[in-house]
């Protein structure tokens, strides 16, 4: 049974046209078994993971305190 048998007997269903009580039992055994699979058949290329995001550049030293400098300038 097919994806699109299945959506026509759901049609019938919704419009309440469904006559036949064999049709309706074997939309409601068959129906999630061929959604499932054409679910399956969609996403079964494994989904690449996003890719990670490069870490965070390490921050800067401490800027050093030019003391040293000034004191020797002084002397």
């Amino acid at each position: 049974m097919t994806v699109q048998q299945v959506f026509s007997i759901n049609r019938k269903v919704i419009h309440g046209k469904l006559t036949n009580f064999h049709d309706l039992y074997k939309r409601v055994t068959l129906v999630t078994h061929c959604t499932r699979k054409a679910a399956r058949r969609e996403v079964t290329p494994a989904p690449t993971p996003p890719p990670t995001p490069p870490p965070p550049p390490p921050p800067p030293p401490p800027a050093r305190r030019t003391r040293l400098r000034e004191s020797r300038k002084m002397s």
